[in-house]
């Protein structure tokens, strides 16, 4: 499953926090009122 900018832009907010993968490595952390774009690599 690939993370895409409209699967981004259409993530909406819930009453718990959840995360939205590309498969990979990377992220997003969408929260009540904000997303947060994460990593699981420290650089």
């Amino acid at each position: 499953m690939s993370l895409t900018d409209i699967k981004a832009k259409n993530a909406k907010p819930l009453e718990k926090e959840y995360k939205l993968t590309d498969g990979f490595d990377m992220f997003l952390r969408v929260c009540n009122d904000v997303i947060i774009p994460d990593t699981l690599l420290e650089i």
